[in-house]
C-alpha cells in the first residue's frame, strides 16, 4: 500500500472508529460509576434501616423482658414481704380498734356516772360544776 492510502485508512479509523469506541468506554465507565454509587447508597440506606429496625426490636424486647422481670420481683416482694406485713398490721389495728371501742364504752359510762353524780350532788344541795 502506498503511503497516501495508508494515511487515509488511518485517518478514517481515527475519525470513524475511535470516537465510538471512546464513547462506549466513557459510557461504560460512567454507568459503572453511577451503578456503584447507587448500589453503595442503597446498601447504606438498607443497612441503616435494618440497623434501626434491629435496634428498635432489641430495645423493645429488652424493655419487655425488664418489665416482666420487674413485675415478677414486685409481685414476689408483695406476696412474700409486703402482704404479710400488711396482714400483721391489720390484725394489730383490729385489736387496737377493739380496745379503743372498749375505752370509748368505759368513757361513756364514766361520763354517765359523772352526770348522775352531779345530779345526786344537786339534790343534796352541793353546787358542782
Amino acid at each position: 500500500m502506498n503511503r497516501e492510502v495508508l494515511t487515509t485508512v488511518i485517518t478514517e479509523v481515527i475519525l470513524n472508529v475511535v470516537p465510538p469506541m471512546i464513547d462506549t468506554a466513557v459510557k461504560k465507565a460512567v454507568d459503572n460509576a453511577v451503578n456503584t454509587t447507587i448500589k453503595a447508597a442503597v446498601d447504606k440506606a438498607v443497612k441503616a434501616s435494618v440497623d434501626k429496625a434491629v435496634k428498635t426490636a432489641v430495645n423493645d424486647a429488652v424493655k419487655k423482658t425488664i418489665d416482666k422481670s420487674v413485675a415478677k420481683v414486685v409481685n414476689k416482694m408483695y406476696t412474700t414481704k409486703i402482704k404479710p406485713q400488711f396482714d400483721k398490721v391489720n390484725k394489730r389495728l383490729d385489736k387496737v380498734e377493739k380496745r379503743l371501742d372498749k375505752v370509748e364504752k368505759r368513757l361513756d359510762n364514766v361520763e354517765k356516772d359523772i352526770k348522775q353524780l352531779k345530779s345526786e350532788a344537786k339534790k343534796h344541795g352541793w353546787n358542782i360544776k
